[in-house]
This record gives structure tokens, sequence and C-alpha cells, in this order.
């Protein structure tokens, strides 16, 4: 009896302090689509990171206090440089958040201008961006790499030619789509 009520005051204690430091909040992104020629383009960057070298949707570390939105619209502001001019009210746009299990990272999907990857890749207006490259691919393209279907998506806008997934990135949109808040077929048609 002593061990059990033990292991419920330590129980008890442990949640305590983990309140009152507050919860440590998810890595939250965004997988950011546009409406191009009647067809959806999905923004992907490149993360030039040593353990990664590969593409995937924009997204990062929550901030103290932050929530998944707030941290997914941080991050997508950042890692796209800051490129994109968001209404006030995009946090009621935002569609999801899909939660990846073990990391919790949390995927949002949000319709955003359409900016060519060239004019995103201009000289650098953030301060905190990790990303050095920015390209457009066809939902098709995205859907295929998706289903396993192909290695590597080709590029509509931007360079190179064609561009390969993080695995995590895979993962997380595999699961994003898996649970609808990324759209199996294209949203712009």
């Amino acid at each position: 009896m002593t061990t059990i009520t033990s292991a419920i005051r330590f129980a008890v204690l442990s949640l305590t302090a983990v309140t009152c430091m507050g919860a440590v909040a998810s890595p939250a992104g965004i997988a950011a689509f546009t409406c191009e020629k009647g067809s959806a383009l999905y923004l992907l960057a490149f993360d030039p990171a040593p353990r990664r070298q590969a593409w995937g949707h924009l997204g990062g570390r929550a901030e103290s206090g932050e929530t998944g939105a707030q941290t997914a619209l941080r991050e997508f502001r950042e890692e796209s440089n800051c490129a994109f001019e968001l209404p006030v009210d995009v946090a009621t746009r935002l569609i999801g958040p899909s939660i990846f299990p073990g990391n919790g990272f949390q995927t949002f999907v949000l319709q955003v201008p359409f900016i060519e990857a060239a004019t995103i890749a201009q000289a650098r207006q953030c301060k905190d961006v990790e990303r050095n490259q920015w390209v457009w691919v066809k939902h098709e393209a995205l859907e295929a790499a998706l289903s396993l279907r192909a290695t590597h998506l080709p590029v509509s806008d931007g360079t190179p030619e064609k561009v390969h997934l993080w695995r995590p990135s895979l993962d997380s949109l595999r699961k994003a789509r898996d649970d609808g808040v990324l759209p199996t077929k294209d949203p712009c048609k």
C-alpha cells in the first residue's frame, strides 16, 4: 500500500511540476498550397542542416507559450523568407492539425497566394531563415510521393528540376493526408 501511495504521490507531483513549468509545445508546420492555372501547387523548402539535406514543408520547433497554430504560422513566415503577406485572420484559415505520433509534430494546411520561387529566394528578408531554396510541386506529384509511387517529385516552379522529400516531412504529410487534413484530390479543381 505504501508503494502505491508513493507512486501516486510521485505522479501527482510530476504532473504539478509540468503544469507549473508549462507544457513543452509541439513542433508544427504548414503544408502551403496555391491554386495556379487550375491546379494546386505545394510549397517545399530545402533544409540544408547536415542531417537533413532534403526538401519538406515548412515548420519547426515551438517557442515558449506558443500554440501549435502560432508555431506553424511563425515557422512558415520565417522559413518562407517572410515573402508572404498573410491576412490578419490567417489563423482561422488553417486546416488541421494532423498530429504525428512520437514527436507530436502538428501539420496544418493553408492556401497562400502564388509567389515565384525565385522571388521567395531573393535577398534575406527574415533574420531567422533556415531554408535556402524553395520550389512549388504539383498536387499529383506530391500525392505520388506520399503513396510511394515516386521518390523524386518534378518541380513546377523553381530549381532543381526534381526534389526528394525528407523522410520526416514525407511521414507527417502522409499522416495529414490519411487524417483528411491534406486533401487527396486536388483542392483547386
